[in-house]
């Protein structure tokens, strides 16, 4: 009697519900539906009484109340914000996101304890770096800009953890990117309606931010990461709901274009090829090279905008287009070889954490390295250089292991965003540079998980997979799928 060999089918669509909790998916859309009945209430009630505060009471109080009941979706409202932040902040000093993000810690810690923590293993280089920037203030040039600067590095590890303990399954990791996605169109779209302000308050230099005092290259950089995150939806949705994006997607390029962030421009362009090129594998190759074509059509399209159009202004446009001298009369080759002095005067321990400027003289026309590894360099010396270059050497192959293309592509493209957009900024203290670690880690999650379920199918139940079968190799043998053998 031969006992039948048995194989397994499982399509990467199936793979997508690896790790689902019906239940936790089926509360956050419930928050959705509640939010998006609100929304019309809220504004009748502006309309109303022409009372802002009216309308963001009704609104905003039930929003909160969600958002500590159901951690994901506290996370869901929190990620809308990073793009639009600069058009509702309260204050320089206290941000809507701020508020959210306390409303998440105190939703998660009520959950957590008692649980043992998911801690994937890159993260542990995460920890060590900020250790290593707490002890970096017995020898720190200025302690209080260590301390000032670890609040910030303690809150976003903080939320690095909530994250991957929070967000566990591929559907609400779509939901997070795709109210990304929307707080991108927000913010792009009151940047096309004129609803700005100007960098350093220089109207003919045309740079638009959303509100005074704010970054261009930081908007710029949100609302790439927004557009990068409907470029992955636009994968994965059908070609009714991918118009939707299409129609967005010149929004946000004309919000880039209008910011004035050569080095965001260019990462638009590069990211995305970066992350098709190097996610190339079997079945799918000819959909990532169909996508390194479409983006260098979007390529030449900016740059026949740029050359031939008056959206932009003629300064706009002489910034876009200077020489190759634009490194060095902007300051930062100047930048980079004092950083790298600062470096080797103190190449193990380095200056302290956020003491680059204080090493620099806080008079001095050079503030800041513009350049990520430089600073980290400088600031945390080769032991906390090493520790963030073994990081993003796990999340890389964490990402190239992903067994669906489209994590792949994700998590590659957000590492390119990553280390392009800190080429020539300093983004270690802003949220778009820990949000895309967090997301590219919560990509290597679950793409343990989906290779768990490949390797083990047999420790899943059946009806977790709707068309999951187990099929001997033999002819004659019977047919085993998810509703039990077949009756005598």
């Amino acid at each position: 009697m031969y006992a039948p060999q048995l194989t397994t089918q499982i399509t990467v669509d199936q793979l997508d519900r690896a790790g689902m909790d019906h239940s936790t998916f089926q509360r956050t859309k419930y928050c959705l539906y509640i939010v998006l009945a609100l929304i019309p209430i809220a504004g009748m009630g502006y309309i109303a009484t022409s009372d802002k505060m009216i309308a963001a009471g009704i609104l905003g109080i039930p929003v909160a109340f969600l958002c500590v009941v159901h951690a994901p979706f506290s996370l869901i409202v929190l990620y809308f914000f990073l793009p639009v932040e600069g058009a509702i902040q309260i204050s320089p000093y206290f941000t809507i996101s701020k508020g959210v993000g306390i409303i998440v810690l105190l939703s998660f810690i009520p959950r957590a304890i008692g649980r043992p923590l998911i801690l994937p293993p890159p993260i542990k280089f995460v920890f060590l770096l900020g250790i290593w920037a707490i002890m970096s203030l017995v020898w720190a040039a200025s302690p209080i800009y260590t301390a000032t600067g670890l609040i910030g590095l303690t809150l976003n590890i903080g939320l690095m953890v909530i994250l991957v303990n929070t967000i566990q399954d591929k559907a609400h990791f779509n939901l997070i990117l795709l109210s990304l996605f929307m707080g991108a169109i927000v913010a792009s779209s009151l940047v096309t309606f004129g609803h700005v302000s100007y960098a350093n308050n220089q109207e003919d230099m045309g740079r638009v931010v959303l509100s005074e005092g704010t970054n261009p290259n930081i908007l710029a950089a949100a609302i790439l990461f927004g557009l990068l995150s409907g470029f992955y939806l636009f994968l994965h949705w059908s070609w009714f709901r991918r118009i939707f994006l299409l129609a967005a997607f010149p929004i946000m390029l004309f919000a880039i274009l209008q910011t004035q962030s050569r080095t965001v421009l260019i990462t638009t362009v590069v990211a995305p090829i970066v992350g098709f090129a190097m996610s190339l594998r079997g079945s799918k190759k000819i959909h990532h090279i169909l996508g390194i074509l479409g983006v260098c059509v979007v390529a030449y399209l900016l740059y026949y905008v740029i050359l031939n159009t008056s959206i932009l202004s003629n300064d706009a446009r002489d910034r876009f287009l200077a020489s190759g001298n634009n490194l060095q009369a902007s300051g930062r080759t100047e930048m980079w070889m004092r950083g790298v002095r600062f470096f080797l005067s103190s190449p193990i321990l380095g200056s302290g954490w956020r003491n680059f400027a204080v090493r620099a003289g806080l008079h001095s026309s050079v503030s800041s390295a513009h350049n990520n590894m430089i600073a980290m360099a400088v600031e945390l010396g080769i032991v906390g250089f090493g520790l963030m270059t073994l990081f993003f050497v796990y999340l890389f192959v964490g990402s190239l292991r992903c067994p669906d293309p489209r994590l792949r592509w994700i998590g590659l493209t957000f590492i390119a965003f990553n280390l392009l957009v800190g080429t020539t900024s300093t983004t270690l203290m802003q949220k778009d540079f820990w949000y895309s670690l967090s997301f590219v880690l919560l990509t290597t999650e679950l793409g343990r998980k989906q290779r768990q379920h490949i390797q083990q199918p047999s420790a899943l139940p059946f009806q977790q997979f709707p068309g999951y079968s187990l099929q001997p190799q033999f002819s004659g043998m019977p047919q085993f799928n998810r509703h039990g053998p077949p009756g005598r």
